[in-house]
């Protein structure tokens, strides 16, 4: 007769050897990992994935195409307003300063362009002003003369298409910094653009040319040519001075 615990108190149905093998039918099966993971796998596509991905690349694409047509829109209207303002700003330095000046010549001899070719002997009324501003810069007059010959003819109210302004001209942010305040004045502008001139002599250490050269192009552009630039107008600006100056030098002016 057994009398064993287990069979007292009738549980054979636990001396199974494997007491885990039926767990299978509350645990839902999971004797195998394989068969559990697909157990739980959402259904998933590929197409789904990443068809907002390439919306988004699409729209991205889209939106910087359209901020380059507007940027290049944008800088295309500047030039223009930039052009007008230019105009404009030309114009308002002729009716500010040729209002106000008691120096100006009369209207009839003021153009917005001088031509380079065109010398003019200096009028009487200049003279002293032109010779004054010379010794006070350690300038030859008959270099001035020839300066301001080339650029306005002697004509005081010249505005050139770049704003430019008088016997020298001087443009306006070099005037100011110049100390000049009406360009239309000829003592002040002699004496500024003397003083100008006198400062890019020092500069280039003597040398007529490359002073002349920055007189006209500016010293950025001398400095980055390492000379005369290869400009036309400057190139002529520079011969036509020199030899104008010259000439006057020969002649004993």
């Amino acid at each position: 007769m057994d009398i064993s615990p287990a069979s007292a108190i009738g549980l054979d149905a636990f001396s199974d050897a494997d007491p885990l093998a039926n767990a299978g039918a509350y645990a839902g099966e999971v004797g195998s990992s394989q068969a559990s993971e697909d157990a739980v796998e959402l259904p998933t596509s590929d197409a789904r994935v990443t068809e907002p991905q390439d919306r988004l690349l699409d729209d991205a694409q889209s939106g910087v195409a359209g901020l380059e047509r507007r940027f290049a829109a944008f800088t295309q209207l500047l030039r223009r307003e930039l052009s007008t303002l230019e105009s404009r700003c030309s114009l308002a330095l002729r009716s500010l300063f040729g209002a106000s000046s008691t120096h100006a010549p009369p209207a009839s001899n003021a153009t917005s362009e001088v031509d380079p070719g065109s010398r003019a002997a200096p009028p009487s009324r200049f003279a002293g002003i032109i010779d004054n501003a010379a010794h006070r810069n350690h300038l030859d007059p008959a270099l001035l003369d020839a300066v301001i010959s080339q650029e306005s003819g002697f004509r005081a109210d010249v505005v050139s298409g770049a704003g430019a302004v008088g016997l020298m001209q001087l443009m306006p942010g070099t005037a100011r910094e110049l100390g000049v305040s009406d360009p239309f004045d000829p003592a002040q502008n002699v004496e500024g653009g003397a003083k100008y001139l006198r400062s890019l002599l020092d500069r280039y250490d003597g040398r007529l040319d490359l002073a002349l050269a920055a007189y006209n192009a500016g010293p950025a552009a001398v400095d980055h040519f390492g000379g005369v630039p290869p400009y036309r107008e400057t190139q002529q600006y520079v011969s036509s001075i020199m030899a104008g100056y010259r000439s006057a030098v020969l002649r004993g002016g």
